[in-house]
């Protein structure tokens, strides 16, 4: 019977240990390493990005910048998109992310998106002039 089940299923879970991130052999601790944010850990905001501009400070010297978090923000009544790229080579890193008027973006990358040339910045361009911000948490790495 179904009552029956509900009460295995109940049990089943009751078992899982609390107090963790830990489902089976899943775990989800955050990153291993210190994130930095932005430019001068600050979000980048601006009335007209529509061409590329800096998003994150440089990484360390020698390394590249491998991004942990993307936050993008439309403060504009229209849809708008958002691409990040290298800052010279102008290698697409994720993009175009499309965000409706007034609405917000995150994005949390699993696998690596990480600049293909060492000592650069990200870059975002968006499609238009508009009210938007972007926050950018990275590392650096060889």
């Amino acid at each position: 019977t179904l009552g029956g089940k509900l009460d295995t299923l109940h049990t089943d879970l009751s078992t899982l240990p609390t107090g963790t991130n830990t489902i089976g052999g899943t775990k989800d601790a955050g990153p291993n390493w210190a994130s930095s944010w932005g430019v001068s850990s600050a979000p980048v905001a601006s009335a007209d990005m529509s061409s590329a501009a800096n998003v994150t400070d440089a990484p360390t010297s020698g390394q590249k910048i491998c991004i942990d978090d993307i936050v993008l923000t439309n403060r504009t009544t229209g849809a708008l998109e958002c691409t990040l790229k290298c800052e010279t080579t102008a290698a697409v890193l994720i993009g175009p992310l499309q965000l409706p008027g007034n609405s917000s973006l995150q994005v949390t990358p699993r696998g690596k998106l990480k600049l293909a040339t060492a000592d650069k910045k990200v870059t975002a361009t968006w499609s238009a002039a508009g009210n938007v911000n972007v926050l950018i948490g990275f590392h650096s790495e060889a």
